[in-house]
This record gives C-alpha cells, structure tokens and sequence, in this order.
C-alpha cells in the first residue's frame, strides 16, 4: 500500500456547501475503506478545532424508516484528515454534520484506489487509529486552554487589571 502515490487516490468529491441545520449526506458511494477529507472556512477562528462528525452510511434490507444505518462515527478536524474505517461488505456513504457557526465550508473527499495489502485490522488501521485519537486529545487539549484564555481574560476585565 502506497499512501504517497497520488495516483493512488481519486477526488470524488468537492463542493462549497453553506451549512443547513441538520446532516449532509454525500450523493455518492464509496468503495474503499480508506479516505482523506479536507474541510475548511473562510476566517476559523483561533479556537475552531472541529470541521465537521461524520458517518459511515451502509444500505440495509432492515425494515425502518430509513434505508441507511450508520455504522462508524469520526470526529473531523478542520483541515487534512486520512480515516481507515473498518472494511464494509458493502459500499457505503459518507454524512456530515458541520458547526452550527460556519458560515460556508469547502469539502473534498478523496477515495484510496490504489492495492491495500493491509486489511482494516493489520498495522495501518492501528496506526491511523492511534494517531487520530492522540490529535483529537491535542485539539481537545487546545480548545480547552482557548477557553482558559477565555476565561482569564475575562478575570482581568473584572478586576480592572
């Protein structure tokens, strides 16, 4: 598996979207287990970490009121992110929820096509895996002391200082 090779990875989508209360789902389906996605908006703000929760969407025959269940949840943040989900049997949808607060975003999705040599449990997924959750512990780390300054700021407007 060749993670560098662009030819390796096909855009499949990009759009300027303007954020709808709600979830957005992806009119396309995916084949791959691996995907990169790249969210962005004009002007984020320092304290902005978050660009958007998304969902792995897999068809089922279950009778329900929606055709789709959701089988995978990953927090993405603002930027470039590389997500492994676990190998589906079937092809799937990606959906989105964006903050509330961004006035438009940018998206793109790009799908692995290249030869995975690894399956969704061998070293890679463990490796994106742990590198994920260390990032969401750091950008929760720095949104929490975002809110200190906050915080502080507020203090010394209180005691004039």
């Amino acid at each position: 598996m060749n993670l560098y090779s662009p030819s390796d990875w096909a855009l499949v989508y990009e759009e300027n979207l303007t954020p709808q209360p709600g979830l957005f789902t992806m009119p396309i389906l995916l084949n791959s287990n691996i995907v990169a996605i790249y969210i962005t908006t004009p002007t984020p703000k320092p304290t902005w970490f978050t660009g958007a929760w998304v969902n792995q969407l897999i068809a089922t025959g279950l009778i329900d009121s929606s055709t789709t269940w959701n089988i995978n949840s990953n927090r993405i943040l603002l930027g470039k992110n590389v997500i492994v989900f676990p190998q589906s049997l079937s092809s799937y949808s990606l959906q989105f929820s964006f903050p509330a607060y961004f006035p438009t975003v940018f998206l793109s999705v790009w799908e692995y096509t290249g030869t995975d040599s690894q399956s969704s449990t061998g070293e890679l997924a463990t490796v994106v895996s742990e590198v994920a959750t260390i990032v969401n512990n750091v950008a929760t780390i720095a949104e929490q002391v975002g809110n200190l300054i906050t915080i502080v700021d507020s203090i010394r407007t209180l005691v004039g200082g």
